[in-house]
């Protein structure tokens, strides 16, 4: 059965071309997207630097992650890992520019507190892609790379949404888990749909992989209490719009054996995108 589900996805990648909306994934554009909608929800009065700078910081970490893995893989299946093979050059040009431009732009425009959460997240998540690269959280892979993705997602957003010293109060702290519980269920769910080309693509990937979906319906069942707190505390958009993302989530993963195998990341961080409901309002 598996056999001939990984003959499917070849056969997939090699004769059809991605559908368009596959590219915000890779060009990795879905993830800093869901980040500064998610910044601009929680705190509409930020100045447009600080969005600049978490898109370019969430861009930098996804679009390192996919350079590294396009030298792991020998034979790279998904259209995200093919484009960063073929294009390894540009893409590390790119990464640095952006990188010095983003640096010199949060250098000249944050306060010291600020700059220092902020390389401290940044140092934190060299760290991490060191230690998933490097093969030494393998053991623990499919619960650790999701788990790690949406703690630097849920922390670029969250670093200019809230003052640092008013973080764990009632009102902020349910605000930040909640939006961590999405983000964490998204990076699970889709850890466990890839889990076949990922297979294939490295076998050492299988490790642990079963562990991504009973992850994903814990952090749901977190997700609902949280979300019943944040109702009796009176946050209704707030509530909405985590519905909603967790219901189309849920209902995603139902689906995914008849979307498209390239699309279902994208769709999954489209889903993220509900608080524009109220944004655009």
């Amino acid at each position: 059965m598996l056999a001939k589900t990984r003959y499917s996805i070849a056969n997939y990648t090699k004769m059809r071309r991605p559908s368009p909306i596959t590219w915000l994934t890779t060009l990795s554009l879905d993830a800093p997207l869901v980040a500064i909608v998610w910044q601009q929800f929680f705190a509409p009065s930020a100045p447009l630097h600080k969005r600049l700078i978490i898109f370019a910081a969430v861009w930098l970490g996804y679009t390192a992650d996919r350079w590294f893995d396009s030298f792991r893989y020998k034979e790279p299946i998904l259209h995200r890992h093919r484009f960063a093979r073929r294009n390894q050059r540009p893409i590390l040009v790119a990464w640095v520019a952006i990188f010095v431009l983003s640096v010199a732009l949060a250098i000249g425009t944050l306060t010291l507190q600020e700059l220092a959460a902020g390389f401290a997240l940044m140092t934190l998540s060299i760290i991490f892609t060191f230690l998933i690269q490097k093969r030494i959280l393998d053991p623990f892979q499919a619960f650790a790379k999701p788990l790690i993705t949406a703690f630097l997602i849920s922390g670029s957003v969250i670093l200019f949404s809230f003052p640092l010293d008013r973080f764990f109060t009632s009102t902020c702290l349910p605000l930040a888990s909640a939006a961590f519980l999405l983000f964490f269920i998204n990076c699970s769910l889709i850890r466990f749909w890839d889990k076949d080309a990922d297979t294939r693509q490295d076998p050492a990937e299988l490790r642990g992989q079963a562990i991504a979906k009973p992850a994903a319906k814990v952090s749901t069942i977190l997700l609902i209490l949280i979300i019943i707190f944040i109702l009796i505390d009176r946050h209704l958009p707030l509530a909405i719009a985590a519905s909603l993302s967790l219901l189309s989530l849920l209902t995603l993963d139902r689906l995914s054996a008849r979307i498209p195998l390239e699309s279902r990341r994208a769709y999954a961080d489209l889903a993220l995108l509900t608080p524009l409901l109220f944004i655009l309002i």
